[in-house]
């Protein structure tokens, strides 16, 4: 059966509930990052949008100036599922992910698929929500949405 993406109308509750998972996610990232933006279709006030909160982790390398723009290839895939639906993550870097960054993203999205469950859970959402794998590139043998 094909999962089917539901629009709802705007809900003035989406900023709270990004505002809970910043919260639980913030002690986590906070020695690395510089925010927690939320984004995508629910952080646009009066926009019908899927009910799922999308944030940002916002991080700057070590050569990275704010406001300076930068290209990066695609190194790898964190596979997760939200509300029944995969949700999976592109990570951009100029080099392959270390042992230890994929640990770092393993600990993180493991945080996230905790909280996103209880939101989801507390908006009677249901279907699988659940951090599967971190990937990197040269593992993908086809395209990360039809490789699970």
């Amino acid at each position: 059966m094909t999962p089917v993406v539901q629009v709802w109308p705007y809900d003035a509750d989406w900023p709270l509930h990004f505002q809970t998972l910043k919260e639980r996610i913030w002690p986590v990232v906070a020695e690395h990052a510089l925010s927690i933006e939320h984004v995508g279709s629910t952080s646009v006030p009066g926009l019908a949008a899927k009910d799922i909160i999308d944030l940002d982790v916002v991080v700057l390398g070590p050569r990275l100036k704010a406001g300076q723009t930068i290209e990066r290839e695609i190194v790898g895939v964190v596979r997760f599922w939200d509300a029944g639906l995969p949700d999976d993550k592109l990570i951009a870097s100029e080099s392959p992910l270390s042992p230890k960054q994929r640990t770092g993203l393993r600990r993180f999205f493991k945080i996230y698929a905790l909280a996103r469950l209880a939101l989801n859970k507390r908006k009677g959402l249901s279907g699988r929500t659940a951090f599967v794998s971190v990937v990197n590139r040269e593992e993908l043998d086809q395209p990360w949405r039809n490789t699970r």
